[in-house]
């Protein structure tokens, strides 16, 4: 959210909520921005179902894998100011707006997917490898070196639009 002083004018608000995430023994902030009504005919992005992600990874046993997650992704997206008022949200008496793309915003997913998409585009199938990727995860199969290929291609992509990863699996040898 914005760190200012002053009450921002604010169009629309944003119902905040926390969902526990047990297995990371946190809670999980998410902002709903009331306009998601706005967008109920947003693109759906298909992903892989389980069992074609089981196949895929079937295929590619005894070969390497790599895992690279995308660090709080959608804090990674920052709102134009002329759409902050779209925005809003209370905590007690303050005010504030949202500066960076919230969870819960019905079109959130579809946007960072399509990042991902870029990031990774031409690399899924080369090299005798493949490329699954979901919303901020990426799992890259095959040969040693063609994951270390990629993966320097997938860093270098990423580092020319700001785009962080968690450092695990960054440096690590496929595994």
């Amino acid at each position: 959210y914005e760190k200012e002083e002053n009450s921002p004018q604010v169009i629309a608000w944003c119902r905040i909520f926390a969902v526990p995430e047990y297995h990371k023994h946190r809670r999980r902030h998410i902002a709903e921005p009331l306009i998601n009504d706005l967008f109920r005919e947003t693109p759906t992005v298909h992903f892989l179902s389980r069992q074609q992600r089981h196949d895929v990874i079937g295929k590619f046993a005894g070969q390497f894998a790599v895992t690279l997650d995308f660090s709080s992704f959608y804090d990674q997206f920052s709102l134009d100011v002329a759409v902050r008022n779209y925005f809003g949200i209370r905590f007690g008496n303050r005010r504030s707006r949202m500066s960076v793309l919230p969870m819960g915003f019905r079109p959130s997913a579809q946007i960072a997917q399509a990042l991902t998409w870029m990031i990774v585009a031409g690399l899924d199938g080369t090299h005798e490898m493949r490329v699954i990727t979901y919303i901020d995860n990426l799992l890259l199969l095959g040969p040693a070196e063609a994951i270390k290929d990629a993966r320097r291609v997938i860093r270098e992509r990423a580092d020319a639009i700001g785009a962080v990863f968690n450092e695990e699996g960054l440096e690590d040898p496929p595994t």
